[in-house]
């Protein structure tokens, strides 16, 4: 038995894909949070723990 290999590479890429998205919506969240949070507390909210 074969192993097809462009499958494999598809399903990879696939899979690079979601990770990336699923991070930077973490990322985004935590930001968008972070920036709310410091406004919350002073004026100067551009600084994101």
């Amino acid at each position: 038995m074969s192993i097809n290999w462009k499958k494999i590479k598809k399903y990879i890429k696939l899979a690079l894909v979601f990770i990336g998205m699923a991070l930077a919506a973490i990322l985004a969240y935590k930001v968008r949070k972070a920036i709310i949070g410091k406004v919350d507390e002073e004026s100067n909210f551009w600084t994101i723990p």
